[in-house]
């Protein structure tokens, strides 16, 4: 499996390594083009390598991906050209910056790049990939052009440049088996003349991963794990594991180097991408951390309604939520209510999460102050996605009941709360007659969309458990212990349990969140 290096570049001086030569002066500036001609290890002219040309002034590529060995019609002015030089199982990574005015051309030389050499002293290591990508000034997070820029030990190149406004980076693996892996990662100013890294086996951290299997809406999976050290290593990425057909939980294991990780699970359905967790980590060496992905209790988080232009507003992305995990699923459809004092004043179909780059939100006139009720219900939705059979919390919902004038811009108050539920095994399932505990977490944050925001507490919550789907609900004693709220729910010998609580903080404004079919006793 290759794995995909995205390199972000931007000013800099010319590589040493590489050939610039400009023909005609500045009466040519209107005709300007450029001809950039790649050379690989061999010696031999490589014909139609990729190029991507992006312009220094704006940082943006130049009408996408292009071909070496043709001219290039462009504009006069300063251009950084790079190229993955690929041949046979060989790769080299190469940059320039070229000063555009007439007839320009530049040459690109593999034969110049050094291997990317990395070492680790751990016992039992399998085949080394390793993976590399030359950035600018660290600003890697703008993405300026894509290429796959990885292969096994003794195939990787960098061509070496001394300019301290280039960094470079290198992210290398070894499997230990189907189910753990070693990854280091390492990045400096500039490109080295010997990059890469020596590692040891007492400087790395364990990373015990567990994927279960419940609320999850895809049908497949990948895991991978991405060195956060620095916004170049950040465009390193490598899938350690492919869950096809989710053919069930599993456990993984990684070995990393010492620092930042963002340990990540992308979710894929039948019509591709659906959905990604991630959680950063910061690692110590010698220590052992954990990730959880899909724990069961998905519910409204993170989103609360707000107030702007006379209008009351509420994003739908998140009404379902790993409660446990940053991330999203794609997929759902909301019909939202907006009432005052129980005149109903506008309602809605909204979908989140479409992938269309839409705002997704409800939106209702109103105007006065006065007490407001927002209730929006969703279900999973996605034309064209069969969903898991069993799959838990299939629908969801949130009911808002907030003081405020809609002609005031703020976050509406109130408390949102997550379902953390205990003692369940890795397919959301409580043993028969068993007790389940839920810590009941108290969930507002601001939304930094400009609108003003003010903290609020919780003063009472109340919570409730459903055996038939929501018909019937059985209060719960809810225990409060400093800033901690939990609950007990009593099993019976076979049931799909929904959850409910409601937040009240002390001017009366209250938020009543759902999660049905939060769990399975069985």
């Amino acid at each position: 499996m290759r794995s995909s290096v995205r390199v972000a570049l931007a000013a800099s001086t010319v590589l040493a390594s590489l050939l610039v030569t400009t023909t005609g002066g500045p009466a040519a500036a209107a005709g300007s083009s450029l001809k950039v001609t790649t050379i690989g290890r061999n010696g031999s002219v490589l014909s139609g390598s990729i190029v991507q040309i992006v312009d220094v002034r704006t940082r943006q590529p130049m009408g996408g991906l292009k071909e070496s060995g043709s001219s290039i019609a462009l504009p006069a002015g300063q251009y950084v050209v790079v190229s993955d030089l690929r041949e046979a199982d060989d790769e080299t990574l190469g940059a320039a910056v070229v000063t555009v005015s007439g007839a320009t051309s530049v040459t690109l030389d593999a034969r110049k790049g050094r291997p990317v050499r990395v070492s680790l002293d751990a016992p039992g290591l399998g085949a080394q990939d390793i993976t590399e990508a030359i950035c600018v000034d660290g600003a890697a997070a703008r993405v300026s052009s894509d290429f796959m820029g990885s292969g096994p030990a003794g195939h990787v190149y960098a061509i070496p440049n001394t300019s301290s406004l280039l960094r470079f980076a290198y992210l290398s693996r070894w499997n230990a088996g189907p189910s753990e892996t070693y990854a280091v990662s390492g990045a400096g100013v500039g490109v080295p003349t010997s990059p890469g890294g020596v590692h040891y086996a007492k400087n790395l951290a364990t990373e015990h991963v567990q994927s279960n299997v419940g609320p999850n809406g895809g049908t497949s999976e990948d895991l991978s794990f991405v060195p956060q050290g620095s916004l170049c290593q950040a465009r390193l990425q490598v899938n350690t594991f492919t869950n096809v057909g989710w053919g069930g939980p599993y456990p993984y294991t990684a070995h990393l180097a010492a620092g930042k990780w963002d340990v990540r699970s992308d979710e894929f359905s039948q019509l591709g991408g659906s959905g990604a967790f991630h959680g950063v980590h910061d690692l110590a060496a010698g220590t052992s951390y954990s990730q959880t992905f899909y724990r069961a209790g998905w519910a409204p988080a993170r989103f609360l309604p707000y107030m702007a232009h006379g209008e009351i507003r509420l994003s739908v992305n998140n009404m379902f939520q790993d409660p446990y995990t940053a991330g999203f699923e794609v997929g759902s459809k909301t019909r939202v209510t907006l009432s005052r004092d129980g005149k109903q004043l506008a309602t809605d179909t909204v979908i989140g999460n479409d992938g269309d780059g839409g705002p997704n939100e409800f939106s209702g006139s109103a105007s006065g102050a006065g007490w407001y009720t927002l209730d929006a219900y969703a279900v999973r939705y996605q034309p064209g996605v069969t969903y898991p059979a069993g799959m838990l919390s299939p629908s969801t919902r949130a009911v808002f009941r907030f003081h405020a004038d809609p002609r005031t811009a703020q976050v509406a108050p109130g408390v949102l709360s997550r379902f953390l539920i205990g003692g369940l095994d890795t397919y959301g399932r409580a043993k028969p007659n068993s007790t389940t505990p839920v810590g009941l977490f108290m969930d507002r944050a601001d939304p930094h969309n400009g609108t003003p925001y003010k903290a609020d507490t919780a003063k009472t919550v109340q919570a409730w458990y459903s055996t038939d789907n929501g018909k019937t609900w059985h209060g719960l004693p809810v225990t409060h212990t400093g800033s901690t709220w939990s609950t007990n729910v009593p099993n019976p010998a076979e049931a799909k349990v929904s959850l409910s609580a409601k937040v009240t903080d002390a001017a009366g404004n209250s938020v009543q969140t759902y999660s049905n079919q939060a769990y399975v006793v069985r």
